[in-house]
């Protein structure tokens, strides 16, 4: 299973247009069918959580959205057959300047453990 996420910088000084959608992708590029797949992604204290689009994945957020939340985990998905991918959409809004580390997490029942990927997004001032 390979994790790829996909985002664009967004500005944090303007409170009108500090946001951002980051795209996600999780594919199977192996050649069996991985089952009971787990997703999660994770935001640093630069992004806050604004809304996500899961409508293409048939998936959920596991738990309702809290103040100051950074761990975002879905619902399992049963199985995810080779060169099939879960693809969404988190809208974030920029809090503070800097560089911002946003994780995705991917683990299913044949991978044999996690697999992460970080990519740094530049919140401007």
């Amino acid at each position: 299973t390979s994790v790829r996420a996909l985002q664009r910088s967004i500005r944090a000084s303007d409170p009108q247009q500090n946001r951002s959608e980051i795209e996600f992708e999780v594919t199977n590029n192996g050649s069996a069918v991985q089952n009971r797949v787990d997703i999660s992604f994770l935001l640093p204290p630069e992004l806050e959580y604004v809304d996500i689009d899961l409508q293409e994945t048939g998936l959920n957020l596991i738990n309702a959205v809290q103040p100051g939340q950074r761990r975002f985990d879905l619902t399992r998905r049963n199985s995810l057959r080779p060169g099939e991918s879960i693809r969404f959409r988190a809208l974030v809004a920029g809090v503070r300047p800097g560089e911002a580390a946003v994780e995705i997490v991917a683990n299913s029942q044949e991978s044999g453990g996690v697999v992460v990927n970080s990519e740094t997004i530049q919140v401007a001032p």
